[in-house]
């Protein structure tokens, strides 16, 4: 799935430790470049402009419209084009391993406290911000499975088919009584 946030400036800026600080620093130069790039096109255009409407063919216009081409496509190349991995969740013998790209994730489900459906309009306002969050998603969804164990919340950003499919294989685990299995986050 197209993801800016791990264009090469996104996956540079995500060695921080603290992943919504590196997401922040990744807004924060992606905008400031734009603007750099945009600002120094109009400028080099005031100066070059007389001589580039005088002579279309000549090279000041070659170089000037090559080089407009180079930063444009260092730009998107650098911060614009980013893709995220596949999600890929497998449930067996008691374990939840959860995989995306070099990311991985091993949860046992007797650790597992709680059980949540949160809108997706909830996650990033809400849950988000949390520090012990770890969000396994690919695209966009209307709703997150978040499963909450004592020191971590673990977000599983499964379409509703999956969602329903895993509900079901995990309710044939073997989980604690004491589980409330499945709330609607507000």
């Amino acid at each position: 799935m197209f993801d800016p946030t791990r264009s090469v400036l996104g996956r540079w800026l995500a060695k921080d430790s603290d992943r919504l600080r590196g997401e922040a620093r990744f807004y924060l130069f992606a905008v400031t470049g734009s603007v750099v790039l945009l600002l120094t096109s109009l400028i080099i255009w005031a100066m070059l402009r007389n001589r580039v409407i005088a002579e279309p063919q000549g090279t000041a216009a070659l170089v000037f419209f090559v080089a407009q081409l180079l930063a444009a496509g260092t730009f998107v190349l650098t911060c614009v084009l980013g893709f995220r991995p596949r999600t890929v969740v497998t449930l067996s013998r008691g374990m939840i391993d959860v995989r995306q790209g070099r990311r991985s994730m091993i949860l046992r489900t007797r650790d597992i406290k709680n059980i949540e459906i949160a809108p997706g309009s909830t996650l990033p306002r809400h849950y988000r911000r949390f520090a012990n969050l770890a969000e396994f998603s690919g695209r966009s969804q209307q709703n997150y499975l978040l499963l909450k164990t004592a020191d971590r919340v673990l977000v599983l950003g499964l379409t509703g088919p999956q969602q329903d499919e895993f509900l079901r294989l995990l309710r044939q685990e073997e989980l604690p009584d004491t589980i409330p299995l499945l709330r609607v986050a507000q």
